[in-house]
């Protein structure tokens, strides 16, 4: 089967896609198909996060398509980057290799870390909930394959669909319900060791709050034949009360995994 772009060349997706939509429609379906395409090109001004007083100048461009199927219109624009993909990278808080917290602090959080870990993996669950904060929030969202073009959409936002949307309220109903003894799914339950690593500490705004990055590998398996790997990044906010520290927000990226009825892990 031959399949051309818009401008005349043959791509390999738009066959893929069709032969995979023809295969759940068990159809063949003809349309007419009238396109036309300008390009344009804007200017936008960004601030960067590390000195807003800094503008950033970037171009971005993009191409309209002006479709016609049977009659309707399926008009759409394009985008084809630009230099506003980098001026982005550079507006965003940037990694660096230059420690931001003394050892001191960058020691206390990675064993807090390292407690947490411990803490779910001897199951000590009452525990570790008394290391969330009251105004908690623990999101992981749902993660989507998506084309470069299409890479801001990877995740889910804060009001779409996710695996995690929590507070500590919410969480201790599921601790409950673990406690009942009707949580079939983890009777017996699992095991499960938590392995964290690459931790990155910045100060937060407030006083006595850092956010802290780091990478998790989580091995769980349950039963005789039952067995799970995690990857992921988490994105913590840390927060010192008194003599202890207690988590008040953690957003969790989750690399896509094979296997179906997979689950996601704190």
């Amino acid at each position: 089967m031959r399949t051309f772009s818009l401008g005349g060349m043959f791509e390999q997706d738009d066959g893929e896609n069709w032969l995979e939509i023809q295969r759940v429609l068990r159809d063949t379906w003809r349309v007419s198909v009238r396109s036309t395409s300008r390009w344009g090109s804007a200017t936008r001004l960004m601030t960067a996060a590390d000195s807003p007083a800094r503008p950033i100048t970037c171009t971005a461009r993009w191409r309209r398509a002006a479709f016609t199927i049977d009659g309707r219109d399926a008009s759409a624009r394009i985008d084809h980057g630009g230099d506003c993909a980098s001026a982005e990278k550079e507006a965003a808080p940037g990694l660096s290799a230059t420690p931001l917290v003394d050892a001191t602090v960058q020691r206390a959080i990675e064993q807090f870390l390292y407690y947490e870990a411990r803490l779910l993996d001897d199951r000590r669950i009452d525990e570790w909930y008394e290391l969330l904060a009251d105004d908690l929030h623990y999101f992981m969202p749902t993660r989507y394959n998506r084309l470069k073009r299409e890479a801001d959409r990877e995740f889910s936002g804060p009001h779409e669909a996710a695996l995690f949307d929590e507070d500590k309220r919410s969480i201790a109903q599921r601790i409950r319900r673990l406690h009942t003894g009707m949580a079939w799914a983890e009777d017996p339950p699992s095991r499960t060791r938590h392995l964290i690593t690459n931790v990155m500490i910045r100060p937060a705004p407030n006083a006595g709050e850092y956010e802290v990055d780091s990478y998790y590998l989580v091995y769980r398996s349950r039963l005789e034949r039952e067995v799970e790997m995690f990857v992921g990044t988490r994105h913590d906010l840390l927060r010192q009360v008194e003599n202890r520290g207690e988590m008040a927000n953690r957003a969790t990226h989750d690399n896509p995994r094979s296997g179906d009825g997979a689950r996601a892990q704190p």
